[in-house]
């Protein structure tokens, strides 16, 4: 248990509710060699500790981008778009390029997004990461956050969850679909809301979703 704790302060700084120790106080526990699961725990979270250096580095770097005017309302544009506001509006194109065939495309997507929807809230309570505005008190979030922790990014997710049966079904999209992916990957990353993993996650489990939603239906209407 005393590895484990030691592991997750690594990640989330120590616990508050912890018991402050005096240095005078006689040690205890076990003796200085370490087992080799010790050890492995160690190591792990020596990584982690790296690895979440890393990943801090990255998002600052994407908020300096977004320092300026413009790239600071684009950030703050994109991530908005993303809350929901951009698939009315792909909808509408779908249906006006394709009339009541567009409901192949849309059906698909919106599938998609349910099924996404169903497990994400359960993934963000199960991981409790916090958000790099939260750890790292020098960056400032742009705009409020619709939910409390970080991982994974549920714009990310839900809109390659959509665009995935978009791009398969209507392929002349693809390009605008990986434009409109990065930047809003780039606007979580600017507005200090995510970390890349968070974003790569939510990028795999939207296309990961979305494709065996897509050939399922695909399928039964015939469109393979």
């Amino acid at each position: 248990m005393k590895v484990l704790s030691s592991w997750r302060q690594r990640f989330f700084g120590p616990d508050p509710a912890d018991p402050v120790r005096s240095d005078n106080e006689p040690r205890r526990g076990p003796s200085a060699e370490k087992t080799s699961r010790d050890m492995a725990f160690r190591a792990v979270g020596g990584l982690g500790s790296r690895l979440a250096a890393a990943e801090l580095h990255v998002v600052r770097a994407a908020v300096r981008t977004a320092r300026s005017p413009v790239p600071r309302s684009l950030a703050i544009i994109f991530s908005k778009l993303g809350n929901g506001w951009i698939y009315p509006l792909l909808g509408a194109v779908i249906l006006m390029k394709w009339g009541l065939f567009g409901l192949r495309i849309v059906a698909p997507a919106a599938v998609s997004a349910l099924l996404l929807h169903s497990f994400y809230p359960v993934m963000k309570r199960a991981f409790c990461r916090r958000r790099p505005f939260q750890a790292a008190p020098e960056l400032r979030s742009l705009l409020d956050a619709l939910d409390a922790h970080s991982f994974p990014s549920g714009h990310t997710m839900t809109l390659a969850g959509v665009l995935t049966p978009v791009v398969i079904l209507w392929p002349a999209t693809t390009f605008w679909a990986a434009a409109m992916g990065v930047c809003v990957g780039w606007s979580r990353l600017a507005t200090a809301h995510h970390y890349p993993s968070d974003v790569l996650a939510g990028a795999v489990l939207g296309i990961g979703v979305g494709y065996p939603a897509t050939a399922c239906l695909a399928s039964v209407w015939g469109l393979n």
